[in-house]
């Protein structure tokens, strides 16, 4: 029998980690299939169902997040009556959608699961403190990011598109601000940063911390889907977020959006440091990232990424009382060839998507 990814998953998705993962299952001879429909089909016919976002699970369009809960539920009875139920812990809680619901969501994927994988000790000893149960538990590498690199990589040129010099350390930060506390991380640590003479790059979305779904039932939910959705306040705020960001030194470069998988990787090989400015994540997917492709990590002490910062001599900062300046002379100090080349051997051969 086969094993169920029970998603739509293709290398166009933006989300690179669930087809890697997949296309690691196939690699080594194992029958999964990648269908959203046979979810929502509840089919009969699998060994076992690999949970990885619950939030992401198959849901249709007219589905309120309450709706979503209870459809999604129904199908996690059928399941459990013919299949093991995997479920891979990436965060404690939905980034953005069903705040008022999600921790039930996910504690009903945890309840019906046979076994959870984790990242690291970190969240494997925080489910059995909260959940107090005996369930297998087991910790596997992230996975890296290597085959994203087509190897075609001119660091001379590349500078010189951005307009920068090669004298210079090269400080990024990627991803969504998912949080208000993620934004003023990004801008302090950015100041300083450039204030310490360094090139600072920023690529993701800025106001995804603005981002409402209208699926939530609540009138208040739609009405502030309708304020930054429809009438398109949500522009205003990238454009002033872009132009604070702008405004502190011409020697940032900003990229307000999603970008390409060719530059991401670009940007990564470029950079000395790969700054994570999560403020409540478990787990973050950049420091495979930087791992990868050769960057020095700097990042909160908080949750798997505290642990597997400090684990390989990487640096963590508090989120509490940040003494921005000492940290950023501190992590360009930091810098040295002898930990990003163990860096890169971790990604390398510890973090393979082999079994």
């Amino acid at each position: 029998m086969a094993l169920l990814l029970p998603y739509n998953i293709n290398y166009e998705s933006r989300n690179k980690y669930l087809y890697f993962f997949f296309k690691s299952l196939l690699t080594e001879g194992i029958d999964v299939v990648s269908s959203a429909k046979e979810w929502i089909n509840k089919s009969c016919k699998y060994k076992a169902v690999l949970i990885h976002w619950p939030e992401s699970l198959p849901r249709f369009d007219e589905h309120t997040d309450y709706d979503f809960i209870n459809f999604t539920l129904e199908r996690l009875i059928h399941f459990k009556k013919f299949s093991k139920i995997i479920y891979f812990v990436h965060n404690e809680r939905a980034h953005n959608s069903f705040k008022r619901i999600d921790k039930k969501l996910y504690e009903r994927i945890i309840d019906f699961s046979d076994a959870i994988f984790h990242f690291s000790n970190f969240s494997k000893n925080l489910y059995k403190l909260n959940y107090k149960f005996e369930k297998k538990q087991f910790i596997i590498p992230h996975g890296n990011y290597i085959k994203l690199d087509n190897k075609e990589f001119k660091r001379q040129k590349f500078l010189k598109e951005l307009n920068f010099d090669t004298k210079k350390n090269i400080v990024t930060s990627l991803g969504a601000i998912r949080k208000k506390e993620e934004i003023n991380l990004l801008y302090n640590f950015a100041k300083h940063y450039l204030k310490a003479d360094c090139y600072f790059i920023y690529a993701g979305d800025l106001v995804e911390d603005f981002s409402h779904l209208k699926y939530s039932g609540k009138f208040l939910a739609y009405l502030k889907y309708l304020i930054f959705e429809k009438l398109r306040f949500k522009k205003f705020v990238i454009i002033y977020r872009v132009f604070k960001l702008k405004n502190l030194s011409k020697n940032i470069r900003v990229f307000p959006s999603t970008i390409t998988d060719d530059l991401l990787v670009k940007i990564c090989k470029a950079s000395d440091i790969l700054l994570i400015t999560r403020s409540k994540s478990l787990n973050s997917g950049n420091i495979s990232l930087g791992f990868t492709f050769g960057c020095y990590v700097l990042g909160p002490d908080v949750g798997n990424i505290g642990e597997i910062l400090r684990r390989f001599n990487n640096m963590v900062f508090p989120l509490k009382n940040i003494k921005y300046e000492k940290l950023v002379k501190q992590s360009i100090k930091n810098i040295n060839y002898k930990i990003i080349q163990e860096n890169k051997k971790v990604a390398y051969y510890d973090w393979d998507w082999k079994i």
